[in-house]
């Protein structure tokens, strides 16, 4: 369970403090999207800060999430400008393109698919190397006519769920805007 996280009121903005888990992107970032808790309103909201202002932890290296960057961080007593920061569930963009007006929350949840797409071909592609490496073995799955064909169709379940995934970013922002959402 991640410590608590909170945000004091103060003049022009508010201190922010606490400890985030799996940060997407942490290592390519400039600038942090933090959510917390306001103390004296219990308003969730989110807090824009430089990387400059956090603590690394670093410790994310698991299997399919490397290359994302992503590592649990941490803030502790930092200023934080009104302008920085937005509540949690705002849908109306300052600017941006029809996907943002998705709402932070709708706009994670089809982020997210990326990475189910990057560690579904991940578990495929280490699979078919892990075979491969013991080809020519007796009693090895590289000779089996079963796990090539359950091989087979779980790359063709893979790629269907790719091409969903495609097709509904592509209508997302199709229908947003037609009809700006």
């Amino acid at each position: 369970m991640a410590p608590a996280r909170s945000a004091a009121r103060v003049p022009g903005g508010f201190r922010l403090t606490g400890r985030w888990s799996f940060g997407s992107g942490m290592l390519h970032a400039q600038y942090t999207h933090s959510l917390a808790i306001v103390e004296d309103t219990g308003e969730p909201r989110m807090f824009v800060t430089p990387v400059e202002d956090i603590t690394m932890l670093g410790n994310w290296d698991v299997l399919g999430l490397r290359a994302t960057g992503s590592i649990d961080y941490g803030i502790d007593d930092v200023f934080v400008p009104e302008s920085y920061t937005h509540p949690f569930a705002l849908d109306e963009p300052q600017r941006g393109g029809a996907m943002y007006r998705l709402g932070l929350l709708d706009q994670a949840l089809l982020c997210h698919s990326g990475w189910a797409l990057g560690v579904g071909r991940r578990l495929l592609d280490e699979l078919i190397a892990h075979v491969a490496a013991r080809a020519g073995r007796p009693g090895q799955l590289a000779g089996s006519d079963a796990f090539h064909t359950g091989f087979a169709r779980a790359e063709a379940s893979f790629r269907a769920a790719a091409a969903l995934v495609h097709r509904t970013w592509d209508d997302t922002e199709r229908v947003g805007c037609a009809t700006n959402l």
